[in-house]
């Protein structure tokens, strides 16, 4: 089974040379040629700019904890691939890796033989992938998050119950448009004929085309603190955050996620939003001790994880400015609740696709942190020197992270704290070392 897995895996990276090709013709194709297994599949559909895989986790506890069965499918994976198609919770085995492969081979290597159909995509062939799975295990519903941005994305195919839009930023530009509206019009391109969407906390340009779409598409919209209202509650606990939730139907009034970070609230009070109007499509009941356990219980690696208390460190996939504004806020509020000695080191890489100056200007701009560039392997990650000319303060450059994590660790007192943060690629990569390193020490604590 190993021979065979390793082969339908180097297939699947094989497509890898097509980049990304933004267009729905490939996928629909090949979605009719398997019987088009979307049109059988309950799903819900999350875009945005950030906060998709946590809002994705979200709603898996809700529904599993509902009692449904659950597919998600979310990108990138932090340890394997696995992780991208998954039903309650596990990841999909190698052995159905290898049937879905062996599926749709035949008919990937037969559009490649036409001019007008070559070239489809790693993203494509997965989400086909996904979806005739999910068709074949008769999920009860699928939470299905979108690959990058919304209206020409391969997931942006079948009629989801509820479409949710968490954040709009400035990402993927090259792709997605130069501003914020043109961003916007495509995460807007989800929301479907008469559909309804959920939105986030978004800026106000992005709500007004998302807005406008609506209005043309006879679609209902669910606003964040518009139709639906989330009230963070200020605590000092590392451990969780609280909010209250209410809209017209329904009141929480202390509620919890284990998942730190302020945007995190956000996050988790647009997924509740999501869930409570897929209920009510459903004529279900909802139980708030079940809201509120599976809140409480989601958990999502290398999102302001906690590997160690003492000393702090977390990992962080700050992947792009509006991630990065996000975790500058969430320092910030950190260091007024620690004391004076504590020292905050932050260990930052990242990838040429991304805000790289826009990124380190935030980072900069916490006063108090000590900040190390390093680099990690993989093609398009910048060296620590390329990131280091986007610096203007005094920085320590070390382009071997193994190196740095344990240069940091070892001057560190129990006191001070580190964030591990940038691409998620770099996150993924360093996550392993990082507990093992801590393991070590026998101070590693609440890691996945």
């Amino acid at each position: 089974m190993e021979e065979k897995f390793n082969e339908a895996m180097n297939y699947i990276r094989s497509r890898e040379q097509f980049g990304s090709r933004p267009g729905l013709f490939r996928i629909r194709y090949l979605l009719d040629q398997l019987g088009n297994p979307q049109d059988d599949v309950k799903f819900v559909h999350i875009a945005g700019t950030n906060g998709k895989g946590s809002t994705v986790t979200y709603l898996k506890e809700l529904f599993m904890n509902s009692g449904f069965k659950v597919g998600t499918y979310t990108s990138p994976y932090i340890e394997r691939f696995n992780e991208r198609i998954c039903i309650n919770g596990r990841h999909i085995p190698d052995e159905d890796i290898v049937y879905l492969i062996n599926v749709l081979r035949p008919i990937v290597d037969k559009m490649d033989k036409t001019e007008d159909l070559f070239g489809l995509t790693e993203f494509e062939l997965v989400t086909a992938m996904m979806f005739y799975y999910f068709h074949e295990k008769k999920v009860d519903v699928a939470v299905i998050e979108v690959g990058l941005g919304g209206l020409l994305d391969s997931t942006n195919v079948g009629h989801p119950l509820v479409s949710g839009i968490t954040t709009i930023g400035l990402d993927h530009m090259q792709i997605l448009g130069q501003t914020i509206e043109q961003i916007a019009e495509q995460k807007a391109g989800i929301i479907k004929q008469n559909g309804t969407v959920v939105t986030g906390n978004l800026p106000e340009n992005a709500l007004h085309v998302i807005e406008k779409k609506v209005r043309s598409t006879g679609a209902k919209i669910y606003r964040y603190n518009k139709e639906y209202y989330v009230d963070y509650i200020m605590s000092k606990q590392l451990t969780n955050e609280y909010f209250s939730f209410n809209n017209a139907g329904h009141s929480f009034p202390i509620l919890s996620t284990s998942m730190i970070g302020s945007h995190q609230v956000e996050n988790a009070g647009t997924a509740l939003q999501m869930y409570l109007l897929y209920m009510e499509k459903c004529q279900l009941s909802v139980e708030p001790k079940i809201v509120a356990e599976s809140l409480n219980n989601a958990f999502i690696p290398g999102r302001m994880e906690i590997l160690s208390e003492r000393p702090l460190v977390i990992v962080d996939g700050a992947h792009n400015v509006p991630g990065m504004e996000r975790l500058h806020d969430n320092l910030q509020g950190m260091l007024l609740n620690r004391s004076a000695e504590s020292k905050l080191f932050i260990l930052f890489s990242a990838i040429h696709t991304k805000d790289v100056s826009g990124m380190i200007r935030l980072l900069e701009d916490i006063k108090q942190a000590e900040i190390t560039i390093t680099s990690f392997e993989y093609d398009s990650a910048l060296s620590a020197v390329e990131i280091a000319r986007h610096c203007h303060r005094k920085i320590a450059v070390i382009n071997n992270w193994e190196r740095a994590i344990s240069e940091l660790l070892d001057q560190m007192t129990n006191d001070d704290f580190l964030i591990i943060t940038g691409s998620l690629y770099f996150i993924s990569t360093v996550r392993q070392k990082v507990r093992r390193l801590l393991r070590r020490e026998n101070e590693i604590v609440g890691f996945y």
